[in-house]
Protein backbone atom coordinates (compact mmCIF):
# COMPACT_ATOMS: atom_id res chain seq x y z
CA UNK A 1 0.00 0.00 0.00
CA UNK A 2 2.64 2.78 -0.80
CA UNK A 3 1.01 5.87 -2.40
CA UNK A 4 3.33 7.58 -5.58
CA UNK A 5 2.69 11.52 -5.38
CA UNK A 6 4.89 13.26 -7.84
CA UNK A 7 7.23 10.11 -8.98
CA UNK A 8 8.22 9.63 -5.23
CA UNK A 9 6.99 6.76 -3.37
CA UNK A 10 5.01 7.87 -0.12
CA UNK A 11 4.79 5.05 2.57
CA UNK A 12 6.11 6.67 5.41
CA UNK A 13 2.68 7.62 7.51
CA UNK A 14 -0.47 6.58 8.47
CA UNK A 15 -0.16 3.81 7.20
CA UNK A 16 1.66 1.61 9.62
CA UNK A 17 -0.93 3.10 12.05
CA UNK A 18 -4.34 2.53 10.09
CA UNK A 19 -2.79 -1.06 9.19
CA UNK A 20 -2.14 -1.34 12.99
CA UNK A 21 1.40 -2.18 12.91
CA UNK A 22 2.94 0.89 14.89
CA UNK A 23 5.70 0.29 17.89
CA UNK A 24 4.39 -0.87 20.93
CA UNK A 25 4.73 1.69 23.04
CA UNK A 26 3.09 3.51 26.18
CA UNK A 27 4.27 6.96 28.21
CA UNK A 28 5.91 7.68 30.95
CA UNK A 29 5.63 10.71 32.99
CA UNK A 30 8.72 11.67 35.14
CA UNK A 31 9.72 15.34 36.60
CA UNK A 32 13.30 16.43 35.28
CA UNK A 33 15.24 19.31 34.70
CA UNK A 34 15.26 20.33 31.16
CA UNK A 35 17.16 22.96 29.30
CA UNK A 36 15.31 26.13 28.58
CA UNK A 37 16.64 29.44 26.80
CA UNK A 38 16.40 30.82 30.47
CA UNK A 39 18.07 28.34 32.06
CA UNK A 40 17.37 24.64 33.73
CA UNK A 41 13.51 24.47 34.48
CA UNK A 42 12.37 21.44 36.64
CA UNK A 43 9.31 20.48 34.43
CA UNK A 44 7.19 16.81 33.41
CA UNK A 45 8.35 15.30 30.79
CA UNK A 46 6.69 12.60 28.68
CA UNK A 47 8.35 9.48 27.21
CA UNK A 48 6.72 7.98 24.08
CA UNK A 49 9.58 5.18 22.38
CA UNK A 50 12.20 6.94 21.78
CA UNK A 51 10.74 10.67 22.21
CA UNK A 52 10.92 12.68 25.01
CA UNK A 53 8.82 15.90 24.76
CA UNK A 54 7.60 18.35 26.84
CA UNK A 55 3.68 19.78 26.70
CA UNK A 56 1.89 21.68 29.30
CA UNK A 57 -1.72 21.70 29.84
CA UNK A 58 -3.53 24.84 28.94
CA UNK A 59 -5.39 26.08 31.35
CA UNK A 60 -8.73 24.50 31.82
CA UNK A 61 -7.47 21.30 30.09
CA UNK A 62 -6.70 18.00 31.75
CA UNK A 63 -3.55 15.74 30.30
CA UNK A 64 -3.86 11.73 30.76
CA UNK A 65 -1.02 9.74 29.60
CA UNK A 66 -2.60 6.63 29.91
CA UNK A 67 -4.42 6.08 26.46
CA UNK A 68 -4.38 4.05 23.96
CA UNK A 69 -2.10 3.11 21.32
CA UNK A 70 -1.14 5.09 19.20
CA UNK A 71 -1.86 8.38 21.20
CA UNK A 72 1.12 8.98 23.61
CA UNK A 73 -1.22 12.12 25.16
CA UNK A 74 -4.66 13.16 25.43
CA UNK A 75 -6.06 16.50 26.96
CA UNK A 76 -10.14 16.84 27.61
CA UNK A 77 -11.68 20.01 28.40
CA UNK A 78 -12.47 20.20 31.97
CA UNK A 79 -15.92 20.30 31.74
CA UNK A 80 -16.43 18.82 28.69
CA UNK A 81 -17.08 15.25 27.65
CA UNK A 82 -16.80 15.94 24.24
CA UNK A 83 -13.83 18.52 23.33
CA UNK A 84 -10.30 16.55 23.60
CA UNK A 85 -6.58 16.79 21.89
CA UNK A 86 -4.38 13.47 21.24
CA UNK A 87 -1.25 13.75 20.87
CA UNK A 88 0.56 10.62 18.45
CA UNK A 89 3.76 9.74 16.79
CA UNK A 90 4.45 7.49 13.77
CA UNK A 91 7.86 6.78 13.29
CA UNK A 92 9.33 8.08 10.24
CA UNK A 93 13.17 8.06 8.75
CA UNK A 94 15.56 9.59 11.08
CA UNK A 95 17.48 11.07 8.08
CA UNK A 96 14.06 13.07 7.20
CA UNK A 97 15.07 16.33 9.10
CA UNK A 98 11.08 18.11 8.55
CA UNK A 99 8.02 17.73 7.37
CA UNK A 100 7.93 17.77 3.33
CA UNK A 101 5.34 18.71 1.35
CA UNK A 102 5.10 15.41 -0.73
CA UNK A 103 3.64 13.85 2.92
CA UNK A 104 0.14 16.05 2.36
CA UNK A 105 -1.58 14.07 -0.19
CA UNK A 106 -1.43 10.90 1.80
CA UNK A 107 -1.97 12.88 5.27
CA UNK A 108 -5.63 14.72 2.85
CA UNK A 109 -6.13 10.86 2.16
CA UNK A 110 -5.72 9.72 5.84
CA UNK A 111 -7.45 12.34 7.32
CA UNK A 112 -10.51 12.07 4.98
CA UNK A 113 -10.64 8.18 3.94
CA UNK A 114 -13.68 6.56 5.17
CA UNK A 115 -15.44 9.31 7.16
CA UNK A 116 -17.02 12.46 6.57
CA UNK A 117 -14.63 14.59 7.31
CA UNK A 118 -13.88 17.56 4.74
CA UNK A 119 -11.07 20.06 4.81
CA UNK A 120 -12.30 23.51 4.80
CA UNK A 121 -9.27 24.55 5.06
CA UNK A 122 -4.85 23.80 5.15
CA UNK A 123 -1.78 25.93 5.69
CA UNK A 124 1.94 25.83 6.59
CA UNK A 125 2.76 27.09 10.22
CA UNK A 126 5.70 26.24 12.78
CA UNK A 127 5.80 23.44 15.68
CA UNK A 128 8.82 23.04 17.55
CA UNK A 129 10.87 25.38 15.58
CA UNK A 130 9.91 22.99 12.35
CA UNK A 131 7.90 23.37 9.79
CA UNK A 132 3.95 22.32 10.36
CA UNK A 133 1.47 21.59 8.08
CA UNK A 134 -1.92 22.05 9.35
CA UNK A 135 -5.40 21.35 8.51
CA UNK A 136 -8.91 21.94 9.57
CA UNK A 137 -12.55 21.44 8.76
CA UNK A 138 -15.81 19.70 10.33
CA UNK A 139 -16.77 16.28 10.68
CA UNK A 140 -20.45 14.91 10.17
CA UNK A 141 -21.30 13.02 13.25
CA UNK A 142 -25.11 12.49 12.97
CA UNK A 143 -27.96 13.64 10.84
CA UNK A 144 -31.18 14.22 12.93
CA UNK A 145 -34.76 14.95 11.28
CA UNK A 146 -36.58 18.10 12.98
CA UNK A 147 -39.42 19.14 11.39
CA UNK A 148 -39.38 17.64 8.66
CA UNK A 149 -35.50 18.79 7.78
CA UNK A 150 -32.67 16.98 8.01
CA UNK A 151 -30.23 18.74 9.99
CA UNK A 152 -26.75 17.41 9.80
CA UNK A 153 -24.65 17.43 13.45
CA UNK A 154 -20.91 18.27 13.05
CA UNK A 155 -17.88 18.45 15.73
CA UNK A 156 -14.89 20.74 14.21
CA UNK A 157 -11.26 19.05 13.77
CA UNK A 158 -8.02 20.94 13.58
CA UNK A 159 -4.60 18.73 12.96
CA UNK A 160 -1.11 19.47 12.99
CA UNK A 161 1.73 17.38 12.28
CA UNK A 162 5.33 18.03 11.88
CA UNK A 163 8.39 15.96 11.71
CA UNK A 164 11.34 16.04 14.74
CA UNK A 165 13.83 13.44 15.49
CA UNK A 166 12.42 10.44 13.38
CA UNK A 167 8.96 10.92 14.49
CA UNK A 168 5.76 12.36 12.23
CA UNK A 169 4.10 14.09 15.05
CA UNK A 170 0.14 14.86 14.76
CA UNK A 171 -1.27 16.85 17.71
CA UNK A 172 -5.57 17.23 16.86
CA UNK A 173 -8.42 18.50 18.24
CA UNK A 174 -11.64 17.42 18.20
CA UNK A 175 -14.57 20.00 19.63
CA UNK A 176 -18.08 20.87 19.62
CA UNK A 177 -18.34 23.64 16.72
CA UNK A 178 -20.01 25.76 19.56
CA UNK A 179 -17.46 27.57 21.38
CA UNK A 180 -14.78 26.53 19.28
CA UNK A 181 -12.84 29.31 19.22
CA UNK A 182 -11.87 28.98 22.91
CA UNK A 183 -11.07 25.34 21.98
CA UNK A 184 -8.59 26.51 18.92
CA UNK A 185 -6.61 28.48 21.12
CA UNK A 186 -5.79 25.93 23.62
CA UNK A 187 -5.08 24.29 20.31
CA UNK A 188 -2.72 26.36 19.58
CA UNK A 189 -1.15 26.84 23.10
CA UNK A 190 -0.21 23.21 23.25
CA UNK A 191 1.17 23.53 19.34
CA UNK A 192 2.70 26.20 20.96
CA UNK A 193 4.48 24.68 23.86
CA UNK A 194 4.94 21.17 22.86
CA UNK A 195 8.88 20.63 22.33
CA UNK A 196 10.65 17.50 21.69
CA UNK A 197 14.05 16.95 23.96
CA UNK A 198 17.05 16.11 22.22
CA UNK A 199 18.00 12.58 22.99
Amino acid sequence: MIRVVGGMACSFLGVLVLLGAAPAFSTTVSQREVATPAGPVTTTVYSYGHCDFICPAPAGWTADPDVPQPQALVFAADGSNTARMTIDFTVVSIAQPGFEPRQVPALTDALTAHRAFVIENAAYSTNDQTTAWLAWGLLATNAVAIKGKTIVQAVAEYHSYHVKGGYLIHIALTAPVEGIEEQVGAFNTVRGSFHALEP
